[in-house]
């Protein structure tokens, strides 16, 4: 049966498929036959006469017991992949070029593509919000830990030292009492003696808000901007390396310096480095080869474009609050 499926072979290499197509129906199943006869061996996928099964080819040749040798010679032909101490790794320009792989804008629709720009950092549309929060008392002081509170205390005491705030019709209960303690109704001073009561009282700040710690106040606006964008655009890019990770391996990258410039690799999961190779040979039978698109990225970016789509993710309305509490003590004493 070998000599006589040698012949079968040699013919089918000769550019004999369509004598040989009746009896095997489709290449891929001549190729399981071929395997299974220990003939694998004498198929060549790129040989100039089998270009128009290519990728038939390629398929067969990937579930055949020849599917590591294919692989590597995949790997070879194509321009951003390299073999990194066994890892399979996509060389890109940049982080921002993994927008390449989302949906950009559509009808009523989110455009990924900017915002993944904007996550890492390749982006002049940078989202800002005008306001955060109408209440610093609520949304900032009462969030303080101890430290930051204590800080801001001292900040309220140095500013205010030697002040006489004068009472007006607007003036707190505390106010009021405060100046009766000290003797002088028409009147109070703040120090360290009666700055924690002062703080701790909603209506007396929103007065001296209003009044002698204006600048104060935008400051504490401030901070609360920082703290919601950073943990808005925190859980923003959380749901971009998501996405990512259904094919790549964020936690092995590395960047790398190419002339004047940097590059970035970023690692292909084994198996998705096969799927997205074997989904872009079923989606071009007949049509394009591997060559054809060169790279990786653009072989991806074709299976997604003729699959289920390009990607998108979750696009939060507001972030965490407890991230954004977070954040406020982090960069609390940067805005003073």
């Amino acid at each position: 049966m070998n000599s006589k499926f040698v012949k079968i072979v040699e013919m089918f290499n000769d550019g004999g498929w369509e004598d040989l197509e009746p009896h095997f129906e489709t290449v891929e199943n001549f190729i399981r036959i071929v395997d299974k006869a220990g003939l694998i061996e004498m198929i060549d996928p790129f040989n100039d006469e089998l270009e128009d099964y290519q990728n038939e080819l390629l398929i067969g040749l990937l579930r055949s017991g020849k599917r590591q040798e294919i692989l590597n010679k995949i790997i070879e032909m194509l321009s951003d992949i390299t073999v990194e101490n066994g890892k399979i790794m996509c060389d890109f320009r940049n982080r921002s070029e993994l927008s390449s792989f989302f949906k950009g804008r559509g009808y009523g629709d989110y455009d990924y593509e900017e915002i993944v720009k904007r996550a890492f950092g390749d982006s002049h549309n940078d989202i800002f919000f005008d306001s955060t929060t109408d209440d610093v008392n609520r949304d900032v002081i009462q969030e303080l830990n101890p430290k930051n509170k204590t800080y801001l205390e001292e900040v309220i005491v140095k500013r205010l030292n030697g002040v006489k705030i004068e009472l007006d019709g607007r003036s707190s209960d505390l106010m009021e009492e405060e100046a009766k303690r000290q003797g002088h109704e028409e009147y109070m001073t703040i120090d360290s003696s009666n700055i924690d009561k002062v703080i701790d009282d909603e209506e007396t700040m929103n007065w001296l808000f209003d009044n002698d710690l204006h600048e104060i106040e935008m400051a504490l606006y401030n901070v609360h901007r920082n703290a919601y964008e950073t943990a808005y655009n925190d859980e923003v890019y959380k749901n971009i390396i998501s996405e990512i990770n259904e094919v790549f391996n964020w936690e092995v990258q590395n960047e790398y310096k190419w002339g004047k410039t940097y590059r970035f690799k970023l690692e292909v999961k084994y198996d998705k480095f096969i799927d997205t190779i074997v989904e872009n040979l079923e989606n071009n039978k007949g049509y394009h080869t591997l060559n054809y698109f060169g790279g990786f990225e653009a072989i991806l970016t074709d299976n997604l474009k003729n699959g289920d789509g390009l990607w998108t993710f979750r696009v939060p309305d507001y972030p965490d609050s407890s991230l954004v509490d977070k954040y406020v003590n982090d960069y609390f004493s940067d805005n003073f």
